[in-house]
């Protein structure tokens, strides 16, 4: 799915991501203030939603999310490597996610992301935004960009 819009901005974004058998769509930030609910119902040639959602419609009888397998968040690694190693005429291609991911909820339960099965070069915790929260006190909470841009340092409720 392609957005028309970039998500590399340094802000925080809400992610849904919806599907059923015919078609796959994915909403950023409730479509900037619009009700989800009427964000999902709407045309898809309604073209004030093509920066805040993608939709892809499904093969019949498409069992691609139908995995027994990890779901993978957040993008993947990329490890350079000769193709020819593996008799391949050309490589993957892609850019490697750099980013924090958190609150995932599956089916309406938070994914603990403290102790996943599998994670291949990352960490706990957001480095991103790391030494802008270090002024912050044990008892708030830090809100910061991602670019470094700022933070603001929020009273635990």
């Amino acid at each position: 799915l392609t957005l028309g819009t970039r998500l590399d901005d340094g802000d925080w974004h809400h992610i849904d991501v919806l599907w059923d058998n015919e078609e796959m769509r994915l909403i950023v930030d409730q479509c900037q203030g619009r009700n989800l609910t009427e964000a999902v119902d709407r045309e898809l040639t309604d073209s004030g939603l093509t920066e805040c959602q993608a939709v892809a419609t499904l093969p019949p009888f498409s069992s691609q999310l139908n995995v027994h397998s990890p779901l993978q968040i957040g993008g993947w690694r990329v490890q350079p490597f000769l193709p020819g190693q593996y008799r391949w005429s050309a490589a993957p291609r892609g850019i490697a996610f750099n980013g924090c991911v958190k609150n995932i909820f599956y089916n309406g339960q938070i994914v603990d992301l403290a102790s996943p099965s599998m994670s291949k070069a990352s960490t706990p915790g957001c480095p991103l935004t790391l030494a802008a929260c270090g002024s912050c006190s044990p008892w708030s909470l830090c809100e910061a960009s991602l670019l470094h841009l700022g933070h603001r340092c929020r009273c635990r409720p």
